[in-house]
């Protein structure tokens, strides 16, 4: 296969979009978690696998469980794009996990346990190269490779309906945003691809917290006992606007539940996409609890 040799350029690169509408651009489309993890390019070879960050640059040994796993079970001439993503035991990500396990002073007896591989998209399968083919046939030929592996280690990417609800689903679930991408695009190796768009909460506002929601009953966060969202007023030319914010990792959610009665009155800093009418922000996600302002100063 020609195109494979340089790792380095290998990986395709995602624009960034303001809106759903702006990144689906009308194309028939397909819309992703966008996880916090370490993207790796996966090159099954006849000597075994060989992982490499999106630099090109070795990670190879890093991970030995999946890496055995994935010997086990694919082809040599298999080429996969995916991500190292460290999971906490309810389901939520472990932020910055895979990045210290994956990191150049990672030791080789740290606990890899949490760590799965979200496989993204699929660019050869033994030998066969695959980027040429529409993401719909490529995400297929995935479907079938995994219901035959069985893997255990190593998971698909959800695929969820390009929608605004589909993105305020995976905010509320506490990702940093949704990769949008068009069914029926190539695979545009070494290129900032059109066809691929990150959408993320990208301003911030401070807020004061007004008061708490409870979480979806029977949810991991019910069942833990903890809140499921901060009340908040933020001010739009000097009027108050209310909202409603979630995002946080489990952490910060354990300790804002444990401290709710004290932040009563509280700052805080609120990410979100854009301002609707009337001054309601778009997809507000929880950034940050501010002790260096206070609610009278956000008023201003």
């Amino acid at each position: 296969m020609t195109g494979f040799e340089n790792p380095a350029t290998l990986a395709m690169n995602s624009k960034s979009a303001g809106s759903v509408e702006e990144a689906t651009a009308g194309m028939p489309s397909t819309l992703e978690p966008k996880y916090d993890g370490i993207r790796l390019l996966i090159n099954v070879t006849e000597d075994g696998v060989k992982l490499y960050a999106r630099s090109g640059k070795s990670k190879t040994g890093k991970l030995p469980a999946i890496e055995a796993e994935l010997v086990a079970k694919l082809p040599a001439g298999t080429w996969l794009d995916a991500e190292a993503v460290a999971f906490n035991e309810d389901g939520t990500q472990s932020w910055g996990g895979a990045q210290s396990v994956l990191g150049s002073d990672a030791s080789r007896t740290m606990d890899r346990s949490g760590i799965r591989l979200v496989v993204f998209d699929l660019l050869a399968h033994g030998g066969l190269d695959a980027r040429r083919l529409p993401l719909r046939d490529r995400r297929e030929l995935l479907e079938m490779i995994f219901a035959e592996a069985g893997f255990e280690l190593i998971q698909l990417s959800p695929w969820m309906d390009a929608t605004n609800e589909s993105h305020a689903a995976n905010l509320e679930a506490g990702f940093e945003g949704s990769m949008i991408k068009h069914l029926d695009a190539a695979y545009a190796s070494g290129k900032r691809s059109a066809s691929s768009l990150k959408l993320k909460a990208t301003d911030t506002v401070d807020a004061v917290i007004t008061g708490f929601a409870p979480a979806a009953p029977g949810s991991w966060i019910a069942l833990d006992g903890m809140i499921g969202a901060i009340e908040f007023t933020h001010y739009e030319d000097g009027e108050p606007v209310n909202g409603r914010c979630s995002g946080m990792t489990s952490a910060e959610r354990r300790m804002i539940t444990d401290t709710s009665d004290d932040l009563i009155g509280a700052v805080v800093e609120v990410a979100f996409m854009t301002r609707m009418p009337g001054g309601k922000l778009r997809h507000p996600q929880f950034k940050r609890l501010r002790t260096d302002k206070t609610a009278t100063e956000c008023r201003r």
